[in-house]
């Protein structure tokens, strides 16, 4: 916590040892922080000591592959959506990362959220389906139930989450076309 308190600051005084550091990379690990924390650890000069810090190194990496991919589908996305004249918003993710983190690949993330007006879904999906997305199964069915928000579209690149609503649930809903 003291490495997250201070930032961007460096923490006041001695890295964490043994166990505690160890503690440090589950927890960072399984709140989905771990680019981050290794970021902080580095600037703050900390050493950790072994093998926490070669589990730090590895999820990171693990992690910033990962956002890599991520990466590469939202353009891949963004590029077949505007064959057909939409340009989405961009929801969390990459576009967050990059407003928000010192490097964008620091932020976790397994998928792709874009914001599309409800009328716009169809085609958006059509568009989609051609970098080899296509809607999980039942999960088209779904698409017009009340609480529903998003449309899933999966395929060997990665998953899409193509949201035509920006929030929904508790009887109230902020339309992707608001």
């Amino acid at each position: 916590m003291a490495l997250l308190r201070a930032w961007p600051d460096a923490p006041s005084g001695a890295p964490p040892g043994g166990g505690d550091a160890e503690a440090l990379v589950r927890a960072a690990v399984r709140h989905g922080l771990v680019g981050f924390v290794a970021h902080a650890v580095e600037r703050a000069g900390w050493a950790l000591p072994e093998p926490a810090s070669a589990s730090l190194r590895r999820e990171s990496l693990g992690g910033a592959a990962r956002a890599l991919r991520v990466k590469a589908l939202l353009l891949r996305s963004l590029d077949a959506l505007a064959t057909v004249g939409q340009v989405p918003v961009l929801l969390k993710g990459y576009g967050l990362a990059l407003r928000l983190y010192p490097d964008p690949l620091q932020r976790a993330t397994t998928d792709v959220d874009l914001l599309v007006a409800r009328a716009d879904v169809g085609a958006a999906a059509q568009a989609l389906a051609r970098v080899g997305l296509s809607a999980r199964r039942d999960d088209g069915a779904r698409h017009g139930e009340e609480d529903s928000h998003h449309l899933e579209l999966a395929g060997p690149a990665g998953l899409v989450e193509l949201h035509y609503r920006a929030l929904a649930g508790w009887g109230e809903a902020l339309e992707g076309d608001a």
